[in-house]
């Protein structure tokens, strides 16, 4: 019985502190980004809307804002319209073709689009090694959502999934919960669940 109360509290102490350095990551990568951001002179403000915002993950381990798609009363539209152009500005840039031409190693082509929670771990926390260049993170909740790896569709409707050493274009709502689009290539693995 004295046993099972100290794993008991044992656990919860753990619970605990993985919840406050996960509160203290969130952070320092939100503050990270919208500093990084700030200093590029790319980004000035975040709205909070529904407007998508598609941001540019190059090879040479830069983030930059490209556009911003404007949210219109058909709701399916916007998304459809930052897919498109995602899809449209990675076959259109040739610094990326030629990064992704000259990689011999692992590269798995994303295409993912979905609503709910979205994040990105940008490359100001990783420079421990240079090929992470950035991660994201999602969770979908519709079941109009889709990840699809090599052309291949792993998951339909809500799951969640997260893409590391990501070079491409991604969308995303301003709003935390909201829109995502993914167009582009991991250059370690994706993990879908």
């Amino acid at each position: 019985m004295g046993r099972s109360k100290r794993v008991k509290r044992k656990n919860i102490g753990y619970i605990f502190l993985l919840a406050i350095i996960s509160i203290l990551l969130t952070g320092i990568f939100t503050s990270s980004c919208i500093a990084n951001e700030n200093n590029h002179g790319k980004i000035t403000k975040l709205e909070n809307s529904d407007d998508i915002i598609i941001y540019r993950f190059g090879p040479d381990k830069n983030i930059e804002k490209v556009m911003t798609i404007k949210e219109t009363a058909d709701k399916d539209n916007a998304v459809k319209v930052a897919a498109d152009k995602c899809e449209e500005l990675l076959c259109n840039d040739p610094e990326m073709q030629e990064f992704i031409g000259s990689l011999e190693g692992l590269k798995l082509k994303v295409e993912s689009k979905g609503n709910g929670i979205h994040f990105a771990v940008f490359r100001p926390m990783m420079r421990i090694k240079p090929i992470l260049r950035a991660s994201i993170f999602f969770r979908y909740f519709n079941d109009d959502c889709y990840t699809k790896v090599n052309n291949q569709t792993l998951a339909e409707g809500p799951h969640k999934g997260s893409i590391l050493g990501f070079i491409g274009y991604v969308g995303f709502s301003t709003r935390l919960i909201g829109k995502t689009v993914i167009n582009g290539y991991s250059l370690l693995r994706v993990n879908i669940k």
